[in-house]
């Protein structure tokens, strides 16, 4: 690797882990993206719990959870699309504020010492560790570990301890749900939420919060377990969209505090409504109250009863059930490269990263560009899901596969419309969306020539049935589809009589060129 190119590595090279042996500010956006963790049904960047006042971009996303928001066009044809759809930034679950001795721990302000931060893909945990120096010496060893759980989707969890080295001071942590943040790209910048109710419920915190434009509703119950400890004392503190458990307790010297928060999320779509409760036909923001009792009546006790579930000292319940089906996973995937441990740490990484974002089992989810890295693309579905990511679902999980092809095929209706609104017979799917029914590209130069979406739909039936030998698909939906996109291409096309042939005009490929 050449000295220019060293400059721009984060992590070291190592084939199971990513690892940060040093915190770079000019590199913590890029951070935060490599540090991402997720299962599928939600995700969050590699935030710091504690927060950051430097250059950041808080995180929790949520698959199928998104803002829907009306373009406006200078002039607007037939068939333009109506609205964008943008993957909302929900509730932030990692926050854990840190004070000592009434300085507070972030990253750009305080002095703090041997940081390290690791993401171990072998077992989908992501560690960070760093000893907190206040100004007059009293130094706290801090360590944080995070994870996502591949075996139960609606939990996220993290244990954190604290040690006092050299000290016997006043520590103040805050444990807390905080929906105060929303987008950071793709949305304007009005309040596209609000708060329906925060409060307790025996021993554990709760936000329920309702996405306006779409009349979708998340749930985040929060449960801390805390350690035994004399001087410790806790409260409740709640300020708009934001609840949380403050804790203070003064460490004796050399001892050791751990704390794990574990984190049940739940959201509309649980109780059956996939995309929410306000129509698309409609342009006003109000969901039908009757409706929107049902949601809360379920979301409330479900996610008690799951959270209330797990009991006491839950966390390395939930750890162990999570390695073990990481490591199930990898068994099905894992590609081993000898004599190039830069090679092998990416391919892991690529992988791990694909496993995170969609592993199957919701029809109504595909794959965004960045996945619950960042908020670019807007979390949409372009062709990239069955050109790129298809393949290696194929081959490792093809039940995943199933469910991204009945994923067109629930939006089948919809292209017709669509290819009809455009004068044509059969289907049109959309360059890029979000529900799958709406196209939400605000470019009609793209969306117009951008059509090798049909063709790698139709490729990726194919496909299955050819690698598979299961032909079900094919023969009871495929069929559907392929019919649909032959009548598309034989209007699309043109009789070119100088050529002697048919041609396929105004199109723009996948570069965009």
């Amino acid at each position: 690797m050449t000295d220019k190119m060293s400059q721009y590595r984060l992590a070291a090279i190592e084939p199971w882990s990513v690892s940060e042996e040093s915190f770079r500010p000019e590199m913590s956006m890029i951070g935060e993206s490599i540090f991402t963790l997720g299962n599928e049904y939600m995700g969050t960047r590699g935030n710091f719990e504690e927060g950051y006042g430097g250059d950041t971009m808080p995180g929790c996303y949520i698959g199928g959870i998104y803002v829907r928001e009306r373009i406006h066009y200078g002039w607007q044809r037939k068939g333009f699309a109506s609205h964008g759809h943008n993957i909302f930034n929900t509730v932030n679950w990692l926050d854990i504020a840190v004070e000592v001795d009434g300085e507070r721990l972030q990253l750009d302000t305080c002095a703090f010492r041997d940081y390290r931060r690791s993401l171990n893909m072998k077992s989908g945990l992501l560690s960070r560790q760093l000893v907190f120096q206040t100004r007059d010496g009293a130094e706290t060893a801090l360590t944080w570990e995070r994870l996502v759980s591949y075996a139960d989707r609606h939990i996220g969890a993290i244990r954190f301890s604290l040690t006092a080295l050299n000290h016997r001071r006043p520590v103040k942590l805050s444990f807390a749900l905080d929906g105060r943040t929303e987008n950071h790209s793709c949305c304007t910048d009005r309040i596209q939420t609000r708060m329906l109710e925060a409060g307790t419920t025996e021993d554990n915190l709760f936000l329920l919060t309702n996405i306006i434009t779409t009349g979708q509703y998340t749930m985040h119950r929060m449960h801390v377990d805390l350690p035994e400890c004399e001087s410790l004392s806790s409260g409740i503190e709640t300020v708009d969209k934001r609840v949380a458990l403050v804790v203070n307790a003064i460490p004796t010297t050399g001892e050791t505090l751990t704390f794990d928060k574990i984190v049940s999320v739940w959201t509309s779509r649980d109780a059956g409504y996939p995309h929410g409760l306000i129509p698309r036909s409609q342009d006003n923001e109000i969901a039908d109250p009757v409706k929107e009792k049902e949601v809360i009546d379920f979301l409330k006790p479900r996610s008690r009863r799951h959270l209330t579930g797990y009991g006491a000292c839950a966390y390395d319940r939930i750890r162990q059930a999570h390695t073990e089906q990481v490591s199930r996973m990898w068994e099905q995937c894992d590609i081993e490269i000898e004599g190039d441990d830069a090679a092998q740490q990416g391919i892991r990484y690529t992988m791990f990263e694909m496993l995170s974002t969609y592993r199957g089992g919701d029809p109504n989810l595909n794959i965004g560009p960045k996945g619950f890295s960042s908020e670019k693309y807007c979390g949409r579905t372009f062709w990239d899901s069955e050109s790129y990511c298809f393949p290696f679902y194929l081959f490792t999980n093809p039940a995943a596969t199933r469910d991204l092809l009945e994923y067109r095929y629930n939006t089948l209706g919809p292209a017709r419309e669509q290819a009809k609104a455009f004068g044509y017979r059969g289907a049109i799917y959309p360059w890029t969306t979000l529900d799958g029914h709406e196209e939400t590209g605000a470019c009609w130069e793209y969306w117009m020539g951008e059509i090798h979406i049909n063709a790698i739909i139709g490729y990726a039936i194919w496909l299955h049935a050819h690698v598979t030998g299961d032909k079900t698909y094919l023969y009871e939906r495929g069929i559907e589809v392929l019919i649909e996109q032959c009548r598309f291409w034989d209007g699309r096309s043109e009789f070119i009589p100088y050529r002697g042939g048919y041609a396929i005009n105004r199109v723009t490929g996948p570069n965009e060129f």
